[in-house]
């Protein structure tokens, strides 16, 4: 029966009609339910887009640069290609293939720049992910000879390169007596890429792998095998043990997180912190719904002295205040979702259409500034692949109706600090 009474009591709170008198506490359950929805849209909005550009960012990283998997020799290990072939027959594992990275000079129209030297086959060009990531001039991402090579696009500007130009690759080779001296080669721009990812655009040179092994020294280049899977990239545990397996040899094996452990780590605390100061309006909106409940306090104290007479313990109470304050934040959250989803769900049209009302402000007001694009290759990503985590979802809508119910119950003192005799006597 006490259950029960405390039941019909959260019903009426919540769920009941606002009559012409008496209704100020169910206006203000009513006015902390809106506040929890209005404070999870933006929470929800940040979380998916922080998400998605985490997501976006390290595909970009993992497709480009650093595979999902490295394996990189130890002393003088050479890896064959029939160790290749047997990590493609291995389940989950689509790409394998060898490469040789160096460092190296770029001469051109009388000036230099550093480069980082990619010697790859053409298979690396072929790979589907690849072509997703990179924009090209010519789409001529192939090698026909031993002198092609193909720049990245911040590179080319630097020397004022366009496809067809020749340039010298300056590298180091060793000597019989172990000395090193300088080596130039002439190569042809075959093409000029864009990927977003400025270490590629600024730095990076791609020449063929047979043209490295002539021009590189072996004591200035690090020789690996990349390998991509098809399973998520934070679930790599089981197939590291499988290449260990199949092919027992000197090298160690890497994942996309220890070579990018720098970059990943930074993400990680970037989303963690927006996390929590979105979080912030959470609490700030339980913090309205214990004002709601102090009011609902006063004005129904009759009833709660009522309850008190017929044994209606301090601890139960609480128990209501919790419940009440649970059902509160969860209806609040689940309104305030809805919009957060949709809005999350075409953030990239969103952001397409502040840019165009940027530039069209601009046209109207004469400025010749550059034209405004809110998501830029420039910054890594030019569309924020945007999935909706439903499992996250329940979760912030369950941290959400506890934390509400929670610091509902501070409220319980409300209840219980003055004696129920005085409460019906004053009324």
């Amino acid at each position: 029966m006490k259950y029960t009474s405390l039941a019909f009591m959260t019903w009426r709170l919540i769920l009941g009609k606002i009559g012409q008198k008496h209704d100020l506490a169910k206006k203000a359950v009513r006015g902390a339910i809106m506040s929890v929805a209005i404070s999870m849209v933006p929470l929800v909005v940040v979380f998916h887009i922080a998400n998605g550009m985490m997501y976006g960012i390290i595909q970009r990283f993992i497709e480009l640069d650093s595979y999902h998997i490295q394996l990189q020799p130890v002393g003088n290990h050479k890896f064959s290609q029939e160790e290749i072939e047997k990590l493609v027959t291995l389940d989950h594992i689509v790409y394998a293939q060898p490469e040789i990275r160096s460092f190296g000079m770029l001469f051109a129209n009388s000036r230099y720049e550093g480069v980082a030297i990619r010697a790859v086959t053409n298979d690396f060009f072929s790979e589907h992910t690849i072509q997703q990531f990179l924009q090209t001039k010519a789409n001529r991402l192939q090698f026909d000879s031993s002198k092609d090579i193909i720049v990245g696009e911040a590179l080319a500007n630097k020397l004022s390169l366009k496809i067809g130009d020749t340039v010298t690759l300056i590298t180091t080779t060793q000597s019989t007596y172990d000395n090193f001296f300088p080596k130039f080669s002439l190569f042809v721009v075959k093409d000029i890429v864009s990927s977003g990812y400025q270490p590629l655009e600024g730095q990076w040179v791609f020449i063929n792998e047979l043209a490295a092994q002539k021009i590189v020294s072996h004591n200035n280049r690090q020789v690996l095998i990349g390998i991509k899977t098809d399973i998520p990239s934070n679930d790599l545990e089981s197939i590291e043990t499988a290449i260990a397996e199949t092919i027992p040899g000197t090298y160690r094996i890497y994942d996309w997180k220890q070579l990018n452990k720098t970059m990943n780590d930074s993400l990680q605390s970037t989303r963690t912190l927006l996390v929590i100061i979105m979080s912030i309006t959470v609490l700030v909106a339980a913090i309205n719904i214990l004002s709601s409940l102090r009011m609902m306090i006063l004005e129904k104290s009759m009833e709660f002295a009522i309850l008190q007479c017929i044994g209606i313990k301090p601890y139960e109470f609480a128990g209501f205040l919790f419940f009440a304050g649970c059902i509160i934040g969860l209806i609040g959250s689940v309104i305030g979702i809805i919009p957060g989803i949709l809005i999350s769900s075409f953030i990239n049209e969103i952001f397409k259409g502040i840019g165009i009302l940027i530039n069209v402000a601009k046209m109207l007001f004469g400025y010749s500034a550059q034209t405004a694009a809110l998501l830029d290759p420039t910054y890594y990503l030019d569309y924020i692949p945007i999935t909706i985590l439903w499992k996250e979802i329940l979760m912030i809508v369950a941290i959400t109706a506890l934390l509400s119910g929670i610091v509902s119950i501070t409220s319980v003192h409300e209840i219980v600090r003055k004696k129920p005799i005085e409460t019906i006597r004053q009324r």
